[in-house]
């Protein structure tokens, strides 16, 4: 694997990984990324246990481990819990690294402990959209990009090469799902896989809902699941392509409407489940003004001797008293 784009504007990179208009390309695009040549591989994937044998190591060579967490504190919690205090640390910041030898898969071993500090990858469109071509945004060119300068591919592929597995400390979510497969994809081709075995077998994900479970989850590690990342970066391909679209629209509308030119309007990926909120409270609102009694005012008229009933709309008491003093000044 090459190195990935670094940002929006360098289209011309050719190792940057393309992601099709139309779904099957897409999947199958991701597919051949990690191995798979099909999802009937990835379910057979799925339904073996975790591969934990090393038996083709001889049990006096220590195994080399990376383990790889999404937060620095996470991380650190982890090294303290699992060395049981004694470890090292080199570098700095976001290329801060962990070491201790410690017992992993009933082998001794040498760990080194990373962090991610979230996504190491985002989507991106390949070219820039301007503003009167917003129909552009529901059918242009995507690409997966990088989203940390901190964190280079690199790093990553310098503490992985040679490795004999990696430990993906991740949340136990559907985000930290897609950052264990970013990761993967920066290692993959780097750890040292025995012949005749998937280079996913490298790869193990740790379950746990707090670090001081870190002992009964390392002893009861899985794979990481494919279909979760592939929902997530469904999600995220059409929170871009909606969240530009949208973007658009609110600034039109804010021009339109409120004779306001608002630069940034922005929509993003975290925005999806505000909006569906404000939606649902919007239609709750709607549900409860139906419900609230109705008043109107009703004006009799004698039209040459007939008696005319005019009834205006429907008001709420508040308005409707208003309309009523309004007329008796």
């Amino acid at each position: 694997m090459g190195s990935l784009k670094k940002n929006v504007g360098d289209i011309s990179d050719k190792n940057v990984h393309p992601v099709l208009e139309h779904g099957e390309e897409v999947l199958q695009e991701y597919l051949k990324t990690f191995g798979f040549t099909s999802m009937k591989e990835v379910e057979n994937y799925l339904e073996k246990p975790a591969v934990t044998n090393f038996n083709h190591i001889p049990q006096t060579v220590l195994l080399e481990i990376l383990m790889v967490a999404e937060k620095p504190s996470t991380a650190l919690e982890i090294v303290h819990r699992l060395s049981l205090g004694h470890f090292s640390s080199s570098g700095l910041g976001q290329n801060k690294v962990y070491y201790f030898q410690g017992m992993v898969f009933g082998r001794h071993a040498n760990v080194w402990v990373v962090s991610t500090f979230g996504h190491l990858t985002e989507q991106s469109f390949t070219e820039e959209l301007s503003c009167d071509e917003d129909e552009k945004a529901l059918f242009a060119r995507v690409a997966d990009t990088s989203s940390n300068s901190s964190l280079s591919y690199e790093f990553f592929a310098k503490l992985g090469r040679g490795c004999d597995a990696v430990i993906l400390w991740l949340d136990n979510d559907h985000e930290g799902e897609a950052i264990s497969f970013e990761v993967i994809r920066f290692l993959y081709g780097y750890v040292k896989v025995p012949q005749g075995r998937n280079p996913m077998d490298a790869f193990f994900r740790a379950r746990f809902s707090s670090p001081s479970e870190a002992f009964s989850a390392i002893k009861s590690l899985d794979r990481p699941n494919f279909k979760r990342y592939m929902a997530m970066v469904c999600k995220h391909i059409i929170d871009l392509r909606v969240g530009v679209a949208f973007s658009r629209c609110q600034k039109f509308a804010a021009k339109k409407i409120l004779d306001m030119y608002i630069w940034k309007l922005a929509y993003g990926p975290c925005s999806t489940a505000c909006i569906a909120m404000a939606v649902d409270q919007h239609l709750y609102n709607l549900k409860v003004i139906d419900l609230l009694p109705k008043f109107c005012l009703e004006f009799v008229v004698d039209v040459d001797g007939q008696k005319v009933v005019i009834l205006s709309e429907p008001l709420d008491e508040e308005e409707a008293k208003k309309r009523v003093a309004s007329l008796q000044l």
